[in-house]
């Protein structure tokens, strides 16, 4: 008792603050015990202490709270330092929980498999698993590539909390910061120097304190700037990052499909591409979020069979939006993506109550509409939130204009409170869609309801390509836009890129169109990738391609026509396209690496025989490149080896021991940049590329 009494006398004492300039007193005293005080013993120190405000405090009850609102108390770290971690890990939290369609109450997550793009593997896509969060400080900079609803950002806010632990700051000592792209690429005045600068003294943190920073900057497709200002901006933020000794960076984005970008990303950062979810894992998510089991096992057994499980992007969004369809009742699988959509949002937005007598069918159009309203204004604007009031305009402008008795803000608040489109955020007082794909969405209806909708080059660019994707799908049977989309003059060598990946898209979107358009625009497309290629690496055309070596710049159309056209509903389309090939009289000189793009596909979806007939057909005049490409798939098993193929090996393998000369055409094929300017040798070895000459 007398110790106790003794640190009680210790708080009454004057105290100096702020370097002594302040003297100030407690004006409140705690008393912890291990262990339990006797209520006469309080009294007993009350009556001691009758002009101090003393209070006794169970030691089980402090350390929760000290568990939940001051979690680095009593730690080796900066105070500051300490609260930027903390915040850091919770506005992750609170960003995966505005973006989460998953249920509060879901236990259900699936491990992200990031794999490296190696740039040595012709087969593009094959590379090796990696632990990101420990893949970043093998390397100043990486960037991140998924398609829509892919992962990026969970990936990016799970990254961000791993480094906002304790125990592993302290060993790596790495501060995160979080920026969406847009915003960073389009500000002039934005500097990293600025942003450490700002990071630091804002959170009072002190230089010996921390070890280097990591910028995480997601988004990369939602910058608004042409192909060109985006590489230029991503060079010189590069450039920035490198030039301070304690930064790091990482960037994430949809495929990419610029290729000045492209070569940025190549010549400086390390690559990643998140895996597609395996069909087991999207069927075991599936299975997770359903809770009807009456119905699930039933719904599971058509969606194996059904035209969307296989047409569906192995992606985490797309499979949460269709288990939730499943798990609210519904009776009918969509047939593909924007169906999907279409089905989820009538879902959220209260369509099928409405049906049911739940809620006004007027109720669920004016919803729509002011979302389609509001989706329009911020893609025009590349406008990411709204406020509170700006977004409840909307609403209130809408119904002013109409005699339709429905109030403003119980509608408004119904549709936070209940949907999984828009979502409120408290802090800020804003509003904003909970995935962009919903934004992109709402704004394809919006265009559905124009008659000004112009087909050009902009359907090709990141920024808008999702809305003209789901614009697409909402026609569904188009063949006058699929025509006007394929017809599109692109000036611009990146738009050539993303028409060739991107038309598979609003082919699969536009799936009611005559299938003699899918034809004729699968032969296009295919015709055009092979006289790109041939163009670039055998006319030696000017492009920002040709910094690569050929057979890396022929695993990069190889990847890319896999990741667009090895969908089952292409499946005869590819079988006429190659017919066309093997048959047609006169053949131009690109028709051979339009034909080995082709059977790249018909080996990817399971033709053991893919590549036999085209080795039948050009035998001893089938380019060096695809002849060492398809020695690279039998050696791995891909495909069964015809006599014609067996043939062409050993008469390889042969060259390859008896000719010099010819051994040294064969690795310039991988180590030497189609200009002459690239030196990849090293590449081979694990070293950076290097220029002829340094």
């Amino acid at each position: 008792m007398s110790e106790v009494k003794r640190q009680i006398d210790e708080c009454r004492v004057k105290r100096f603050v702020d370097g002594g300039k302040r003297e100030v007193y407690m004006s409140e005293v705690w008393v912890v015990a291990n262990g339990t005080i006797s209520e006469q013993a309080k009294r007993k120190i009350w009556e001691d202490f009758k002009s101090s405000n003393v209070k006794f405090v169970d030691i089980d009850k402090l350390s929760d709270l000290s568990s939940r609102y001051v979690p680095f108390f009593g730690s080796d770290l900066h105070v500051g330092l300490a609260n930027y971690l903390r915040e850091s890990e919770k506005e992750a939290e609170k960003r995966e929980q505005i973006s989460s369609l998953l249920p509060a109450s879901a236990d259900v997550y699936l491990e992200q498999d990031v794999v490296e793009v190696d740039i040595n593997d012709v087969r593009r896509g094959s590379g090796k698993k990696v632990d990101f969060h420990k893949e970043i400080f093998k390397a100043r900079l990486h960037y991140i590539e998924a398609p829509m609803g892919g992962g990026k950002s969970k990936l990016i806010n799970k990254t961000i909390k791993i480094l906002s632990e304790e125990e592993f700051f302290l060993k790596n000592k790495a501060l995160p910061v979080y920026l969406r792209a847009g915003p960073a690429f389009s500000e002039e005045d934005f500097s990293i120097d600025a942003y450490v600068e700002k990071v630091l003294g804002n959170n009072k943190i002190p230089d010996k304190e921390y070890g280097q920073f990591v910028f995480f900057f997601d988004g990369m497709d939602e910058i608004n700037l042409d192909d060109e200002g985006v590489a230029v901006r991503f060079s010189e933020i590069c450039q920035a990052i490198n030039n301070i000794d304690n930064c790091r960076a990482v960037f994430a984005g949809r495929i990419v499909t610029n290729e000045h970008l492209e070569s940025e990303i190549d010549k400086c950062c390390e690559r990643y591409r998140i895996r597609p979810l395996s069909l087991a894992k999207v069927v075991q998510l599936i299975q997770g979020l359903c809770s009807n089991v009456m119905t699930k096992d039933r719904l599971i057994e058509d969606l194996k069979s059904s035209a969307i499980y296989k047409a569906l992007p192995k992606t985490p969004i797309a499979a949460i939006v269709l288990a939730n369809l499943i798990n609210k009742g519904v009776n009918e699988l969509p047939s593909n993506m924007t169906q999907l959509y279409a089905q989820y949002c009538e879902l959220s937005l209260g369509r099928w109550d409405a049906d049911k007598g739940l809620s006004s069918i007027k109720e669920y159009e004016v919803s729509d509409s002011v979302i389609s309203n509001i989706a329009a204004y911020m893609i025009e604007n590349e406008i990411p939130s709204l406020s509170y009031k700006e977004a409840l305009g909307f609403f209130e402008d809408y119904l002013s204009e109409r005699n339709l008795e429905i109030d403003a803000i119980v509608l408004f608040s119904r549709i936070l409170e209940r949907s999984d489109i828009l979502f409120y955020e408290n802090k800020n007082d804003t509003v904003s869609f909970k995935h962009r794909s919903f934004c992109e969405f709402y704004y394809a209806k919006k265009m559905d309801k124009r008659n000004d909708v112009v087909i050009g080059e902009s359907a090709y660019h990141p920024y808008w390509n999702g809305a003209y994707f789901f614009y697409v799908g909402i026609k569904q049977d188009c063949p006058e836009i699929l025509e006007a989309l394929m017809d599109v003059d692109v000036q611009h060598e990146g738009f050539r890129l993303s028409k060739i990946v991107n038309y598979g898209g609003f082919l699969l979107a536009a799936y009611k169109s005559p299938y003699d358009y899918v034809r004729k625009g699968v032969k296009k497309i295919f015709d055009d990738a092979g006289g790109y290629f041939y163009s670039v690496a055998e006319l030696g055309e000017r492009s920002l391609l040709s910094q690569f070596p050929k057979m890396y710049l022929l695993g990069f159309f190889r990847a890319l026509m896999k990741e667009s056209y090895s969908y089952p509903f292409f499946a005869r389309a590819i079988d006429e396209v190659f017919e066309d090939y093997a048959t047609m009289p006169s053949q131009d000189e690109h028709t051979v690496y339009s034909m080995y793009l082709v059977d790249v596909i018909r080996e990817d979806v399971g033709d053991k025989n893919a590549y036999s007939r085209m080795v039948d057909i050009y035998d001893k005049e089938l380019p060096l490149v695809i002849q060492v490409a398809i020695s690279s798939h039998l050696k791995h098993g891909d495909v069964h080896a015809s006599p014609a193929m067996k043939k062409l090996e050993k008469r390889l393998r042969k060259s390859v021991r008896g000719s010099r000369a010819f051994s040294a055409s064969v690795r310039k094929l991988y180590q030497d940049s189609i200009d002459g300017a690239m030196d990849y040798s090293a590449v081979m070895k694990g070293k950076k590329i290097a220029k002829k000459g340094s």
